[in-house]
């Protein structure tokens, strides 16, 4: 774990890894390659890195609280020249408030900030400057076949970086993908250490659930299922096919005593004029295994037996580069879809920066988005998303189908970035703000189901340079 002197040495790496390395002196040994590629492992590896500014401020309704804060931080990597296809890599990762209010609670509810708070240390509300070696590794690339084993970023649809903060969710474990000409593609990891986004350290993957909002169990009880999960491990494996029109794919997340939780998805491409059409579903299930993590109700991740849900997705893109999409889906009342939020975010058609479906059971939810992307040569990229949605829950006075009681809720996106060109090449500045509204006074004028839930508007400013 770093802490104050880790922003100080971070800083520091950045600037040493711009530079040019030095030359040796005249006559001095020279490092002899290790393999047919003729570089040395080490001499000649490879830096790069990311410097991150994040500016976020909520405005809540009436009388609750409003947060903001600018966050400034980065990351620095180093990954050896392949030798015989084996390398070895590592990720330092570094954040600090630079001015905010994000350690703060709202005094009508006492509860502290839902977004801004996860820039930082979700754990401990004052630790707002720390570091994390976010990524360790040893790697294996031959052909169509790719391995990892160490601390790792690890990108599928349910368990992913949400990489919306500052530092990532990483994972600890080893993994393997396979892309072959047929179409085929395979992936399997086995985790074992979890860091989730906002995290100053790596978690045993039974501890990692319950470091961010726990919710209700079924029974409207505080879930306490935060260190008293048992498990010991996740699994995940997929196979999929993909040619220039279909795309199939299938995964299981399998934690070990928790649940397992299926998860489909298919697309298939139709060009034409003046519109390339683009159709898409998805399938999902979860259940409970073993104990659910607990022999205590209470105390377990998972509660109840079974839930499922589908979705649908029709896209029209033009030549032009504009595109308009219509998304549904539909989580049905057999029960709440459970995945840890410390994990990744769902990969729901409906998705919408800072909107989750993720708790809730008996869901009807729809979605539309106007896309374009600009192209101004040597001076960069313009794309601006539109977006818009209605989702509708159950009351979020009912438990049993609405773990974290959460209102139903129209919400509005407005994200635009520009990714710069020329000399500034790498740089890239994005503006995101989001608006939610309840839908059938659904927040039941409970100050606990609208702060930061509805009648709130978000505004991001993210800017980051990539070297």
């Amino acid at each position: 774990m770093l802490r104050r002197s880790s922003w100080a040495w971070a800083l520091l790496l950045l600037a040493k890894s711009a530079g040019a390395r030095e030359p040796s002196p005249s006559g001095a040994e020279q490092p002899q390659p290790s393999d047919e590629t003729g570089l040395h492992p080490f001499t000649d590896g490879t830096f790069n890195g990311q410097v991150r500014s994040y500016f976020m401020a909520t405005q809540n309704d009436a009388a609750l609280r409003d947060w903001y804060s600018l966050a400034l931080g980065g990351s620095l990597a180093y990954h050896t020249a392949p030798v015989w296809g084996l390398g070895m890599g590592a990720r330092l990762y570094a954040v600090r408030e630079v001015v905010g209010n994000s350690d703060a609670t709202d005094s009508v509810t006492d509860r502290p900030s839902r977004y801004e708070l996860g820039l930082y240390d979700v754990q401990d509300p004052k630790a707002t400057e720390f570091g994390l070696l976010g990524e360790a590794y040893v790697d294996f690339l031959q052909g169509p076949h790719s391995a990892w084993l160490g601390r790792h970023r690890l990108e599928t649809p349910l368990f992913n970086p949400q990489d919306g903060r500052m530092i990532p969710t990483l994972a600890q474990g080893i993994g393997y993908s396979g892309r072959f000409e047929s179409g085929l593609n395979l992936q399997a990891a086995y985790v074992t250490h979890v860091s989730p986004r906002g995290s100053d350290a790596f978690f045993r993957v039974d501890n990692s659930l319950g470091k961010y909002p726990v919710g209700r169990n079924t029974d409207g009880t505080l879930s306490d299922y935060a260190g008293n999960t048992d498990s010991l491990g996740l699994a995940i494996g997929s196979l999929g096919y993909e040619d220039e029109r279909l795309q199939i794919h299938v995964w299981d997340y399998f934690a070990e005593n928790v649940f397992n939780v299926m998860y489909s998805d298919a697309f298939v491409s139709i060009p034409s004029e003046p519109f390339t059409w683009r159709f898409g579903a998805q399938y999902f299930m979860s259940w409970k295994v073993g104990d659910g993590g607990n022999p205590d109700p209470s105390r377990a991740f998972v509660d109840q037996h079974v839930a499922r849900g589908f979705g649908g997705q029709i896209q029209a893109r033009t030549k032009a580069k504009w595109s308009v999409t219509a998304n549904y889906n539909r989580i049905t009342d057999e029960g709440r879809f459970l995945f840890p939020r410390e994990w990744g975010r769902e990969p729901l058609f409906v998705f919408q920066k800072r909107e989750r479906s993720e708790g809730s059971g008996d869901l009807h939810a729809v979605s539309f988005e106007l896309a374009k992307l600009w192209d101004f040569a040597a001076r960069g990229r313009l794309r601006t998303q539109l977006g818009y949605g209605q989702y509708y829950r159950p009351d979020p006075t009912e438990p049993a189908l609405n773990k974290y009681a959460m209102p139903s809720l129209w919400q509005a996106n407005l994200d635009s970035t520009y990714y710069f060109g020329g000399a500034l090449t790498g740089l890239n500045v994005e503006f995101l703000v989001v608006y939610k509204g309840q839908l059938r006074d659904s927040a039941n004028d409970n100050p606990n189901f609208v702060l930061n839930k509805v009648d709130m508007s978000h505004w991001n400013v993210i800017a980051n340079y990539e070297f």
